[in-house]
């Protein structure tokens, strides 16, 4: 009984104390509701239209295949595995920081053995005791270093959550331009093979112009050599299509295997509406990078307050309780209470505790302007993604316009060569020049969808892999620069 009105004694003394100092802070946290760079108001190139927000932006492309690689990738790939167990280890992280708020209770036992030697009375004396020692032990919270300390470690967490967002979002990017890439080339083998076929169906008529005598050998020996020409093409293109598809078992958590699937014309996969940009501030909640790099420099923060709060007296609360018998039945024959405060003031430290303040407030400076450069980075990302999809669909347009002007140029080639008009020359360039276009109109249309993709990515999105609690409560268009922040710093 009496061990037990202790405890409470202690824990409502410890409940007490809390109240009374715990609203006592040494130091005043900032909010970094903005990185420390100028903020325009709207994108350089934004078209002023596009659809709502988009989550899971691969299956704009309506592609069933893709959509089920890509859930295959989320589930197996082994660097979102490591996230998740990097997520782990944050949260437990978090959950020691915290241990820190409450009391700490401990049961010592052990035995103690005593011989004793009496010359005077010659008479020896040994016996065992038995020792039972509960220790109580509370850290008074006086300048909030603990809850600093534990706000740290749950902006960490959340920080290590948005790092799994964004391998997750930069994972989706791989799996679609590779998916991208495969289609590409076996769409081009495709064309390749189509373009041999057109090629031998040419030799064979020349040579049989040749057996007639209307041809000449010379006629015979350039279209074979624009026949293997076209042939050679191929083999860049397998040795693409196979490493493509090692790099995407890879990213499916599988060993490198060859990609088996139907074949789908990559020109038959249709660009999607344009997305909805919005302004660039909400960059800031859209992209996980952006998120994290917020979540770090809160962290960083947190933990400036807790080194300053170092510098200050902490208060403990120990206590303990001594049970001593030779008997196991009792334990009530000897009892030691011990009951304090301890007060610590560091005096000489070597200035180690000033010199953790100005490392901790130079890390928030430099998590700060990391903050900003990737803010900067993501919207050059989303520039250049819309750029460069005007572009390509300029491009894609022009080439289509050229390769029915050689569509018309190989017939009147053909047309004069029949006639005798011109050499046979004449006509080999001009199925080359269609056939490279052709090839060139397949290779366009993959980037003008890569490119999309890199835009959708650049934008961001809702969660990819699952929420977790965040406090985005704060209005991320408004708030401090670097430097008002750097001033408050170097005044406190």
């Amino acid at each position: 009984m009496k061990i037990t009105n202790v405890m409470l004694t202690l824990v409502f003394t410890s409940i007490l104390s809390v109240v009374v100092f715990t609203s006592c802070s040494v130091y005043h946290t900032h909010t970094f509701d903005r990185p420390c760079v100028e903020i325009p108001e709207e994108f350089l190139n934004d078209p002023q239209e596009g659809v709502g927000n988009i989550s899971q932006w691969w299956k704009e492309f309506r592609q069933p295949e893709l959509n089920r690689i890509m859930e295959e990738a989320l589930d197996d790939n082994l660097d979102i595995k490591q996230a998740w167990s990097r997520l782990a280890q944050a949260r437990a992280s978090a959950c020691i920081a915290n241990s820190a708020r409450y009391p700490e209770v401990n049961v010592e036992a052990h035995t103690e053995y005593k011989y004793e030697v009496n010359h005077r009375i010659d008479f020896d004396v040994d016996f065992m005791t038995y020792i039972l020692k509960p220790t109580f032990s509370y850290e008074v919270d006086l300048w909030r270093r603990i809850d600093s300390k534990v706000r740290a470690a749950d902006l960490n967490y959340s920080a290590t959550y948005e790092d799994l967002e964004a391998t997750a979002l930069f994972l989706t990017g791989r799996v679609t331009n590779l998916w991208f890439t495969i289609q590409e080339q076996k769409s081009l083998l495709d064309l390749i093979n189509y373009q041999v076929e057109v090629s031998h169906t040419l030799l064979e008529l020349v040579e049989l112009r040749f057996a007639l005598g209307v041809s000449s050998a010379l006629d015979v020996y350039q279209q074979r050599l624009q026949l293997e020409e076209t042939k050679s093409t191929a083999i860049p293109v397998q040795a693409l299509l196979k490493t493509s598809s090692h790099q995407l078992s890879i990213l499916l958590g599988k060993p490198p295997q060859e990609y088996l699937s139907a074949s789908i014309g990559i020109n038959e996969i249709v660009l999607p509406d344009f997305p909805y940009i919005g302004v660039p501030c909400e960059l800031i909640l859209r992209r996980p990078d952006l998120r994290a790099a917020h979540y770090k420099v809160k962290s960083a923060d947190y933990e400036v307050a807790a080194a300053i709060a170092d510098l200050f007296p902490r208060i403990t609360l120990p206590s303990s309780e001594e049970l001593r018998t030779r008997k196991w039945g009792d334990f009530w024959q000897e009892e030691i209470a011990r009951i304090g405060a301890k007060l610590v003031q560091p005096i000489i430290d070597g200035c180690r505790r000033r010199c953790e303040v100005q490392r901790r407030k130079a890390i928030v400076k430099e998590q700060l302007d990391s903050f900003g450069q990737k803010f900067l980075v993501a919207m050059g990302e989303v520039e250049d993604a819309i750029v460069n999809e005007d572009s390509q669909i300029e491009l894609l347009n022009q080439i289509e316009k050229e390769v029915e002007i050689a569509r018309l140029n190989l017939d009147e080639a053909r047309v004069r060569n029949a006639n005798g008009l011109n050499d046979y020359l004449t006509v080999i360039s001009a199925i080359q020049s269609l056939q490279r276009l052709e090839r060139r109109l397949i290779v366009e249309h993959k980037r003008l969808l890569t490119s999309r993709a890199n835009l959708y990515r650049a934008l961001g999105g809702p969660c990819l892999v699952g929420c977790v609690d965040r406090d985005d409560s704060c209005d991320t268009c408004q708030g401090q620069d670097r430097d008002i922040y750097i001033e408050d710093m170097e005044s406190e």
